[in-house]
């Protein structure tokens, strides 16, 4: 179980460094030594599901990735949202998918079904929530609501400096 979550993360880690082909091979492994020690009905499973579907995401290969995230939110729906936050990030990271194919609309949608559970989860105040909100800011920007964006994109820079300060490094994730 340990040495599959490594191999997943370690392939997150190729993935974010563009090593696509190693990455995909140690999730996969991931995948197998995950299903052979405990089988697919737990979290860890579709969290590597969720793994290489933003690999796919990453090659563009949008279908692939966002019937991997379909299927892990399809398990992970079943879980209680408060003691699986699992959830909100697949849904969040299909909201992406859409950004990327330019459907606002889905994409605005899921943002707002993750910023209502990381409220319900982890509070306003989190700084997962201010992310979130940004995220939502850049579709609506992209919609041609500025209004709407600028007031959001102020909320998620005040909520994010209120409770991890000024000087963090993903503060730049909001300039």
């Amino acid at each position: 179980f340990d040495y599959s979550t490594t191999l997943n993360n370690l392939g997150n880690i190729l993935t974010i460094r563009g090593r696509f082909e190693e990455a995909e091979s140690l999730i996969r492994q991931s995948l197998t030594v995950c299903e052979e020690s405990i089988g697919k009905d737990n979290s860890e499973y579709y969290k590597g599901q969720n793994t290489l579907g933003g690999l796919y995401s990453e090659l563009g290969q949008y279908d692939r990735a966002d019937s991997l995230y379909a299927l892990a939110e399809q398990y992970l729906n079943q879980l209680p949202l408060n003691d699986n936050p699992d959830v909100l990030w697949n849904i969040s990271n299909r909201a992406g998918i859409a950004v990327d194919l330019k459907n606002w609309y889905k994409a605005l949608a899921l943002y707002e079904q993750v910023i209502a559970g990381i409220e319900h989860t982890l509070g306003v105040d989190h700084p997962e929530y201010a992310k979130m909100i940004m995220n939502k800011a850049l579709v609506l920007k992209n919609m041609g609501r500025y209004d709407d964006a600028r007031l959001l994109y102020r909320e998620a820079i005040s909520t994010f400096r209120a409770k991890v300060g000024n000087d963090h490094p993903d503060l730049s994730v909001f300039y």
